[in-house]
């Protein structure tokens, strides 16, 4: 089969391009042809196929919001990106003719590239699979978080204003009115009940869609991938807890900096992995400055074997998240080289940590609970070593990558077998 996947980003940035190249792999693996389509960016890996990739919305560099500059040449794309692109309907045609194409997999394309992609490959008679990686079918900042309330479930479902009141988006005004209006525009214009199948990472996804009226039929649990088969079990132990991903306030990196200080295992350090430019990040690094409890160190980005270095050696990680994660990936990471979680008691996170099984679980957004979940593992190095080897276990069952080939292919043969081709 040739399959086209669809992304806005051709280059390793977040857990959507993780699951972008760990799909490519496993589906060439098992034979099947895969072109890339995505929005020409100056970090893209190199392709051939990169002639169809769209115009990026605001210059090949531009490849966040807050990059871009509103000139008046940018505008117009800007808006034609974010709701419907005549472009990216007329180019992806063109490479489902010429490549031949037999599916598209859709993953991240909204703001950049645009769901017109749906209706230019059925009028190729193409069928479309979209996985979901986040919650931007029904939620303005996809995270189901905004300042001020947690687990927020305001604008679900259909109420897309409240992203405008509390300016969900980027704590901008603008930005929430942007992204509220084209939510209110999928509705109308029906798109992405125009799908063939979707691609849940968890059964909370698929739960969250169906109570949103999307047809149960159509909605397939893929559990996120993880190759273990490279990664060797850590058995060292250094006493860390490690937290890795954005050093954002829907992580609820304040919540663990705020524990460390409640903290009684004052020998015990925790360190944070992540960029730290932005606003709340330095508020979190002022606040770990100030001392008390067990210290905090920011290591800034790490990545690739240097990440797995810390990983590997630490007692457990932390994901302190204050929103609803669809299951991140270093969770599955942590727990295939054989560390424990300590989690928020969220869906997206209880799916896969089970409390006293292979991590714990506290209360969201309580340090006090979590500081003393901390101090628990600190305590205690052969529980934390028996709850990482049951996190490994789990992972190598239920989340290898030839369980989620099995579950993908399932997704499309339905959606080859819900659209008829007309070729």
């Amino acid at each position: 089969m040739r399959i086209l996947i669809a992304n806005k980003y051709y280059f390793m940035k977040g857990g959507a391009e993780r699951l972008l190249f760990n799909t490519k792999a496993v589906l060439e693996a098992h034979g099947h042809e895969v072109v890339p389509f995505a929005v020409r960016f100056a970090r893209n890996e190199p392709t051939p196929h990169a002639r169809y990739f769209v115009d990026p919305p605001a210059g090949e560099d531009a490849v966040q919001l807050e990059q871009f500059r509103l000139r008046p040449a940018n505008v117009p794309r800007m808006m034609l990106t974010a709701f419907y692109s005549p472009q990216a309907r007329r180019r992806i045609r063109e490479a489902i003719r010429r490549e031949r194409v037999d599916l598209v997999y859709m993953i991240n394309v909204s703001n950049y590239i645009s769901p017109s992609i749906v209706d230019g490959a059925h009028a190729e008679g193409v069928p479309v699979v979209h996985a979901l990686v986040d919650y931007h079918l029904v939620c303005p900042n996809a995270t189901f978080n905004r300042p001020g309330k947690d687990r927020c479930l305001d604008c679900f479902p259909g109420k897309y204003w409240h992203g405008v009141v509390h300016r969900c988006v980027g704590r901008s005004l603008a930005a929430s009115a942007m992204r509220a209006a084209v939510m209110f525009f999928d509705d109308l214009t029906r798109i992405y009940r125009r799908v063939d199948a979707f691609v849940c990472l968890t059964p909370f996804m698929r739960d969250v869609l169906e109570r949103r009226g999307f047809e149960r039929s159509k909605l397939h649990v893929a559990l996120t991938p993880i190759d273990c088969t490279g990664l060797r079990v850590g058995t060292e132990d250094d006493g860390t807890f490690l937290y890795v991903g954005r050093v954002s306030r829907e992580k609820g990196v304040d919540v663990l900096v705020e524990a460390a200080k409640l903290m009684r295992s004052w020998n015990s350090r925790v360190l944070i992995i992540g960029e730290t430019s932005g606003r709340h990040a330095r508020e979190c690094v002022a606040r770990a400055a100030q001392g008390g409890g067990a210290p905090v160190e920011f290591l800034g980005p790490r990545y690739g074997d240097e990440m797995l270095g810390y990983l590997r050696r630490c007692r457990a990680t932390v994901m302190p998240s204050r929103c609803i994660d669809n299951l991140p990936n270093a969770l599955l990471e942590s727990f295939a080289v054989g560390k424990p979680i300590v989690g928020s008691d969220y869906e997206g996170i209880t799916v896969v940590v089970r409390d006293g099984e292979n991590g714990l679980t506290f209360r969201p957004g309580d340090p006090a609970d979590l500081a003393a979940k901390l101090d628990a593992l600190a305590g205690d190095v052969d529980r934390a070593r028996q709850m990482g080897l049951a996190g490994r276990r789990l992972v190598e069952a239920e989340h290898s990558p030839e369980r989620h080939y099995e579950s993908l292919m399932r997704a499309f043969e339905a959606a080859r077998a819900h659209r008829t081709p007309a070729r």
